[in-house]
């Protein structure tokens, strides 16, 4: 007969705190908003677009901002990502409950910049993480 390993006590210990709380596992999926359609921003070239084309293709923006020299950006941005999480709580003892909770995530939001004159023709597209294209925005101003 084999002799049996012994328990290493911070196993007991993790499993003795498990047994006074609670874990749970979770997947969440965060979906906002449409990205743009594909099609409709290949269509839209500087210098070649105004406004209105822009706006009949994309639809309302979700920020409208005034950018230099006169110019105006619209931006519209989407967000698909998910990720894995836990939570721990314990209960040690009357009013002493401590909790961790922890959720990772895959995927960043995606940007679509327009910048216009004053004429309402289109000057430049930008595309990118929506962390990105405003860290660009900050760097420039």
């Amino acid at each position: 007969m084999k002799p049996r390993a012994a328990t290493p006590p911070s196993l007991l210990l993790a499993w003795t705190l498990l047994l006074l709380g609670c874990l749970s596992v979770n997947w969440v999926r965060q979906h906002q908003d449409e990205p743009p359609p594909r099609a409709a921003m290949e269509r839209l070239q500087p210098r070649q677009t105004d406004l209105d084309h822009c706006l009949a293709a994309l639809g309302a923006p979700l920020l409208v901002q005034r950018g230099p020299g006169g110019s105006t950006e619209l931006l519209w941005a989407h967000t698909d990502r998910g990720g894995w999480g836990f939570s721990i709580s314990l209960n040690l003892f009357r009013f002493v409950n401590p909790s961790f909770s922890y959720q990772g995530t895959d995927g960043a939001a995606q940007a679509l910049r327009l910048r216009f004159d004053e004429g309402w023709q289109l000057i430049q597209k930008s595309e990118g993480s929506l962390a990105s294209l405003r860290r660009a925005q900050r760097e420039r101003d």
